[in-house]
């Protein structure tokens, strides 16, 4: 992985580095900022809470642009019906009321992301990826609160590091430094500190202009990461404390009616 991430390619055209930076400064009027002044991106998408991204913005001027607003838009439905029990807003997109998903549906899910990480890997030549995922680690699906996970570095699993640094390091790589992808990185992270979630977000935006290899241009094609949505938007977390099993565990709920097998193939539709 250390080889792939030195590879960021100098030839990016200087076409689509004003076409990112005129959206980045369009997106910050949009939310009411002064693009001259304002040095940062972050909070720029909680600027638009609660009905979510207008569509004024010039979504078709860039590469998946338009895959792009839907995804975020997403994100927005999801997080619509939360409400604080003290009445003050999240700092961040937090899902507090989501449709609820079977054991065997989180299951399902979880597989198809680790199967998708493990291509992903491949294709990036990750060494420690691909001998972490090739054999798929198990998954135990639990429901309730989930621990945190151990905060030392030393403390934690191979395969913990691969999901919080290793793959989003990796993947941040990909964009090169000038694209719109690379650009609203810090923002996207921030809307939910979750860097899984900002590269689904923003893989859309991963073409073969933005791309910081052309050998990986592929990449652009797979989405490995549509079933971390699924999971996002349904309340569940992981939790990683050994390189043999992934823990997934479904938020506990007094009562509530669970997804069907039909309605649940239908909403995940939406997002392709």
């Amino acid at each position: 992985m250390r080889q792939f991430n030195r590879a960021i390619h100098q030839g990016f055209v200087d076409s689509q580095h004003m076409t990112s930076q005129i959206f980045v400064e369009k997106l910050l009027e949009a939310a009411g900022c002064d693009p001259q002044t304002t040095e940062t991106t972050i909070g720029v998408f909680q600027s638009f809470r609660p009905d979510g991204l207008p569509d004024s913005l010039p979504w078709q001027s860039t590469t998946g642009g338009d895959i792009f607003q839907n995804r975020v838009q997403r994100v927005f439905e999801a997080v619509r019906t939360s409400r604080r029990a003290d009445a003050l807003q999240d700092a961040y997109f937090v899902v507090r009321n989501p449709p609820m998903l079977t054991s065997e549906q989180a299951h399902a899910l979880a597989q198809q992301l680790l199967a998708q990480l493990a291509m992903t890997c491949r294709l990036m030549g990750s060494e420690t990826g691909i001998r972490l995922l090739e054999k798929q680690p198990s998954i135990r699906v639990l429901e309730g609160v989930a621990p945190k996970h151990p905060r030392k570095l030393e403390e934690k699993s191979q395969l913990l590091l691969l999901f919080q640094r290793d793959l989003p390091a990796a993947i941040d790589a990909l964009f090169c430094q000038d694209s719109l992808g690379a650009q609203l990185s810090e923002a996207l992270y921030f809307v939910a500190c979750d860097s899984l979630l900002r590269d689904y977000l923003r893989w859309p935006l991963l073409s073969q202009e933005s791309v910081s290899q052309e050998s990986l241009a592929q990449l652009a094609e797979q989405d490995p990461l549509v079933d971390y949505f699924e999971l996002w938007r349904h309340g569940v977390k992981y939790r990683i404390f050994s390189d043999q099993q992934i823990d997934i565990y479904l938020p506990r709920r007094a009562s509530g009616t669970l997804l069907d097998a039909g309605q649940f193939a239908m909403d995940k539709q939406r997002d392709i």
